[in-house]
């Protein structure tokens, strides 16, 4: 079985595939290495001049050269923030959402700006209307093909006591689903009952949180065992059978946590978590730039993370009606105001621009919440 690792790792698996899916995950690399490894690469990619561009791409080629070139296009700003002691200025990049990230409909990634919206530490980076989709659902067989159409249950037949995305990132997702437990307790819902679906071992949600009944439905019974939030769970293949063992109305939250990206059947999963929320009920689905590259949907390899969130955001919206539907940074990919405040030499100051530029504070977080409406 692969590794788990994200794109910008697997130039060397490619090898064990045929010469021609070597040859569309070689393109696949290719043109989106720099939008699924870092953050900031991602931002530069879309947002800098030409020169940036290649000075990022040939960070893949020549690491040498590649920190020379980084070193270079990253000291004025250092040097901008050791004179006034502040973090560098990051300009808001006008990234677009759309049926695969190319229509130009909304900007994104407002949470660079600093006035952003918040829920708990998540920054909003998309509220998304009508306007932002398509006319008819965008994706093909293709699309929603993988490299590796074995069986699921072959794959995931060992148990993976792991976890996929780093502290920093699990602390954030806890942390928003805690904010989430919270909102719902708010509006009247004392225990809140838990779906949580492609489930493992650890579900992320806060050790203290007052909950109902926690439902896990997983492909590894091994793990889905040992977890010990789940008051109930199933082993399903929802590749196979996406029809939820579930009462309608019967849950107030439904999570999936860094998986959304394996599912072939995106819209008919939807559209059954829809059918077991209860009204005014939330789907939070979850995803980072970490994941089993051959299970991944074909579509999700071909985009950068702005693309994820409008493919998630196109999977909810064909699914149902719902009240709305929001993309949250739980990471945002910058300095934190902490940081920013310690001023310092010329040096200290390249190395925080080179760590909030590059990512090097760890993996991104998103989540895309919809809101079911309330009857």
């Amino acid at each position: 079985f692969p590794s788990p690792a994200g794109p910008g790792r697997a130039w060397n698996s490619s090898c064990a595939l045929t010469s021609s899916r070597k040859e569309a995950a070689a393109a696949s690399l290719v043109a989106s290495w720099c939008t699924e490894t870092t953050l900031g690469a991602r931002l530069a990619w879309e947002q800098q001049l030409p020169l940036h561009r290649a000075a990022i791409f040939m960070m893949t080629m020549t690491p040498p050269l590649a920190l020379l070139l980084v070193l270079v296009l990253l000291a004025p700003s250092a040097s901008w923030s050791w004179r006034r002691g502040t973090k560098p200025a990051v300009r808001a990049p006008l990234v677009r959402l759309g049926a695969r990230g190319s229509v130009a409909r909304k900007s994104v990634f407002a949470s660079l700006q600093g006035d952003a919206e918040t829920l708990g530490r998540g920054k909003l980076i998309a509220d998304f209307d009508a306007s932002d989709f398509p006319p008819s659902w965008p994706y093909t067989a293709a699309d929603l093909s993988r490299m590796d159409e074995a069986d699921d249950a072959f794959f995931y037949m060992q148990p993976r006591f792991v976890t996929h995305i780093d502290d920093k990132a699990i602390a954030a997702l806890s942390d928003f689903y805690g904010t989430v437990i919270g909102l719902k307790q708010a509006e009247g819902v004392a225990r809140p009952n838990v779906l949580d679906l492609c489930s493992s071992w650890i579900s992320h949600l806060p050790t203290d949180a007052e909950l109902g009944n926690v439902v896990g439905v997983g492909l590894n019974s091994q793990e889905l065992d040992r977890n010990p939030q789940l008051t109930s769970y199933a082993v399903q293949n929802l590749n196979d059978d996406p029809e939820l063992k579930l009462a309608d109305s019967s849950q107030d939250l439904v999570l999936c946590c860094v998986s959304i990206d394996y599912l072939t059947r995106p819209l008919e999963v939807c559209r059954e978590i829809h059918r077991v929320l209860s009204p005014g009920g939330m789907v939070l689905l979850s995803f980072s730039n970490r994941f089993f590259y051959t299970k991944a949907v074909s579509a999700w390899l071909k985009t950068d993370d702005i693309g994820r969130i409008a493919m998630v955001g196109n999977y909810l919206h064909f699914a149902a009606e719902w009240e709305s539907i929001k993309s949250y940074d739980l990471v945002p990919g910058q300095a934190s105001e902490a940081e920013a405040a310690k001023g310092g030499n010329f040096l200290e100051s390249l190395a925080r621009a080179l760590g909030a530029n590059l990512g090097m504070a760890g993996d991104p977080m998103y989540v895309v919440v919809a809101r079911k409406k309330a009857e």
